[in-house]
This record gives C-alpha cells, sequence and structure tokens, in this order.
C-alpha cells in the first residue's frame, strides 16, 4: 500500500491519478510541481473539463455512499490512507516530524476513515508524507486501528 486513500479532502488534495497527464497544464514546471497539493477548485475545474464531474465527497463515508449510489461491479473494500490523513494536518509543510497535537489530528481522521468503513490503514513509508513519520506517530495510528475494531 501507498498511504494514499480518496479521503479525507478538506480544501486542498493531492491531484487525482487520473489528471497526471494533465499536470503541466495545470501547474507548469521544469521537473516537478511547486506543490503536491492542490486545491479542491482547480482540481475540480480540470475533473470537470476532462470527465464532466467533480469531486464532491471529502469522508471515506460519503466517498461509499457515492460509489454505492452510482454502482459498481466489483466488492470495494478500502484502507484509510496514512499520508492522506498527514496532508490533511501538515499539508504542504509535510516534511519533517509532527507535534503531539498534530498526531492526535492525524490518529482522529485515521479513526473517522475506519468508523466510516474503512478495513484498515494503508501506511506508505518510502513516500511523501509518510516517509517523515516518526515511530510515535506510527505507533499512535497502529494503536488506534487496533483499539477501533473492538468498538465498531
Amino acid at each position: 500500500q501507498c498511504g494514499s486513500t480518496l479521503a479525507p479532502i478538506k480544501n486542498e488534495m493531492l491531484l487525482p491519478s487520473m489528471l497526471r497527464d494533465y499536470l503541466f497544464e495545470i501547474s507548469p514546471h521544469k521537473y516537478s510541481p511547486e506543490n503536491r497539493l492542490f486545491s479542491r477548485e482547480v482540481v475540480n475545474e480540470w475533473m470537470d473539463r476532462v470527465y464532466g464531474w467533480t469531486i464532491s465527497y471529502e469522508t471515506m463515508s460519503e466517498w461509499f455512499k457515492m460509489v454505492e449510489a452510482r454502482g459498481t461491479s466489483i466488492n470495494i473494500a478500502s484502507n484509510i490512507g496514512h499520508g492522506t490523513c498527514r496532508y490533511q494536518v501538515l499539508g504542504e509543510d509535510f516534511d519533517r516530524v509532527a507535534t503531539t497535537k498534530e498526531v492526535e489530528e492525524i490518529t482522529e481522521h485515521v479513526i473517522q476513515g475506519m468508523r466510516d468503513g474503512c478495513v484498515g490503514v494503508s501506511v506508505g513509508l518510502d513516500y511523501d508524507p509518510g516517509y517523515f513519520a516518526d515511530e510515535n506517530e506510527l505507533l499512535s495510528i497502529v494503536g488506534c486501528v487496533k483499539g477501533i475494531w473492538g468498538y465498531l
């Protein structure tokens, strides 16, 4: 797993993989974009232009409901992405160890994802932003996943 999921997202998000072919048009750059996160407004402008739909959900619960309403031919079991949760708390300032308060916020996002229906957590320690998580942060998110199963 890579630590990324489709939610939680608020105002900023990673560029959806389906838009990567349009990255240079969205954010002209020499080698890589200046920022990793893009505003929902910019992403949705391109999603609407290229695919005719926009991202309207914020939580995994809302994403699951959208998929169910549209229908799918496969069963879906999603993890909650530690990296996605970390981006929601740290934004572009992700390349450092999180403070105790930030770890608590990241953990709350993970717990909410589990309550929304995720079956586990995905952590990508070889990738940004998970690469910068320290042992305390990782133990906190793993501990909450272990503990939440008794409460679901």
